[in-house]
């Protein structure tokens, strides 16, 4: 499904960055609008500053980079940043997207030396506090600027992040939550018709990058009081030597399984066939992976930070995932336990999970960016 063509007899010139092309729920996000945009007839390209390794990460995604190495010292950054500003001058954007801290810092400097006429809508999707303060401080002396024309939050939690900025830089920020493309939204209704929910595969899922953010220390503490249960971690990330020695240490090697990174289509089957979707992360924004989950009504377990909680809730509030206290091991186990173990749990919870996934739609999520974009443009 394609969205309708703009009414601007000439259409816009978008861009989207990113600092790195690491998968990750940002990434494949902004790829998804991109290639929306330019369904929808807009001249649209896809950018990462740099690649996070010096090497092919961003999944398939359609990338291009600024820097075709990840800066590691003031000169290459300066470099970075020189390539960056002739690139603007170059490309010539109506509006220009930007998501992660790095990138939401620098394109707007190199917009200013570039001298274009571009205008920059930065976007935040974590909390504030998760980033450096340098950067921190800097995206909030730039959001007070006219540099910076609109600033996208991905949840509530993550507005409220910023409450201590500048009453400018609050005016400007909208709230749009994340979406699935249509294509994913099809691929999922496909899968989920295979699945025979009257049997159980007692298997726990986590989909994510190995990294801090995600705790997936917990679930290996969790595996711990469930030796029955079987625990599925997809994909890779800089913890993972760690991770799985931990799940060596205590004792459930057999029952914790590490795939590595898998394609969309694979993570998508392995959802699937889970009775449970696991997402104990010490911080999110608005999470993919969970609505990817909800709309295979997977049941969904989270921790309780606030954002979090609003990503399994409604818009009226209604509660439509279990929540635990985001180090609790024990609280996370007998959720997982009682969900596994009585019909009607786990039959409330398919509903909930499903009725959060109905609650979202790419078209309304398209609309809002698209609506942010030609305002600005104009």
């Amino acid at each position: 499904m394609h969205l309708p063509k703009t009414d601007r007899s000439t259409p816009i010139r978008v861009g989207f960055f990113v600092t790195h092309s690491d998968p990750g729920g940002v990434q494949q996000l902004w790829a998804n609008l991109s290639r929306e945009f330019a369904n929808s007839g807009s001249s649209s390209s896809l950018f990462a500053l740099y690649p996070y390794q010096d090497s092919d990460t961003d999944a398939g995604l359609p990338f291009d980079y600024v820097s075709t190495k990840r800066p590691k010292g003031p000169l290459s950054i300066a470099a970075l940043f020189f390539h960056l500003v002739q690139l603007l001058k170059r490309k010539q954007y109506d509006v220009v997207f930007t998501a992660m801290p790095a990138a939401n810092v620098l394109v707007p400097l190199a917009r200013a030396l570039a001298g274009a006429r571009t205008r920059i809508i930065t976007s935040h999707h974590t909390p504030a506090d998760t980033y450096s303060a340098k950067l921190r401080k800097l995206d909030f002396l730039l959001g007070r600027t006219r540099l910076i024309e609109r600033i996208v939050a991905v949840s509530k939690s993550v507005s409220n992040s910023l409450a201590s900025t500048s009453a400018t830089y609050r005016s400007k920020i909208e709230i749009i939550h994340n979406a699935l493309p249509e294509d994913v939204e099809q691929r999922l209704r496909v899968v989920a018709a295979k699945r025979d929910w009257s049997l159980r595969t007692r298997t726990v899922i986590a989909t994510g990058r190995l990294a801090e953010q995600k705790n997936y220390p917990v679930i290996i503490r969790t595996a711990r009081h469930l030796p029955d249960v079987s625990f599925v971690i997809v994909g890779s990330g800089p913890e993972e030597t760690n991770l799985r020695n931990m799940a060596m240490s205590y004792g459930v090697g057999h029952s914790v399984s590490f795939l590595g990174q898998k394609t969309r289509a694979e993570t998508l089957d392995l959802l699937a066939g889970s009775d449970i979707f696991f997402q104990p992360s010490l911080f999110e924004g608005h999470s993919l992976a969970l609505l990817e989950a909800a709309k295979l009504g997977v049941p969904i377990v989270v921790s309780d930070v606030p954002v979090q909680v609003e990503g399994v809730s409604l818009k009226n509030g209604e509660l439509c995932g279990r929540v635990a206290s985001l180090h609790d091991d024990k609280a996370f186990a007998q959720i997982i336990r009682e969900l596994l173990e009585n019909e009607e749990a786990f039959a409330a919870a398919r509903e909930g999970a499903a009725a959060l996934g109905n609650a979202s739609t790419f078209s309304n999520m398209y609309s809002a960016y698209q609506t942010l974009a030609l305002k600005a443009a104009l």
